[in-house]
């Protein structure tokens, strides 16, 4: 079952990677089934809307049963030359405009981004950083534009 933020990225035809608890291979695949019904698992404390989503080994060994519990890691987006960096690092301001603070001269500077695909802990930038830019990852809600900072670690 996949949760409802993840589902809506999934398409048909798309590569997976498959991790079958207790063996240690890993199996290439493809989605091949999307539910139409979201649903809430009484037996869980999520609330989250699951759909149910069918992967096809491509190919398999003696280990594989139909059945097994497993992992799946499905390839939406592939990025290249993309600026990645920790979505706990970005921000909205009143207007939800996306940024995050980085630091020149030993001070915070407000710096609004363009973001792109995201996963539950990174999103990808598409414009408004440059490579080499220092961000504050997770800022706390005193860090402020012009904040003084004292860099500890890099």
């Amino acid at each position: 079952m996949v949760p409802q933020e993840d589902a809506v990225f999934i398409k048909l035809g798309q590569n997976s990677l498959v991790d079958i608890t207790g063996i240690s291979t890993s199996y290439e695949g493809t989605v091949t089934s999307i539910g139409t019904i979201a649903s809430i698992d009484s037996q869980s404390s999520s609330r989250t809307p699951k759909v149910k989503v069918e992967i096809t080994l491509t190919s398999t060994d003696n280990h594989v049963v139909s059945g097994f519990d497993a992992d799946a890691v499905v390839e939406v987006v592939r990025l290249t030359d993309q600026l990645i960096i920790k979505r706990e690092s970005v921000k909205k301001d009143q207007d939800g405009r996306e940024f995050v603070f980085v630091i020149q001269d030993n001070k915070a500077v407000k710096t609004y981004i363009s973001t792109g695909p995201s996963d539950s802990t990174n999103i990808a930038v598409l414009s408004g950083l440059n490579e080499n830019d220092i961000i504050i990852v997770n800022p706390s809600l005193t860090v402020q534009d012009g904040s003084p900072l004292k860099v500890i670690a890099r």
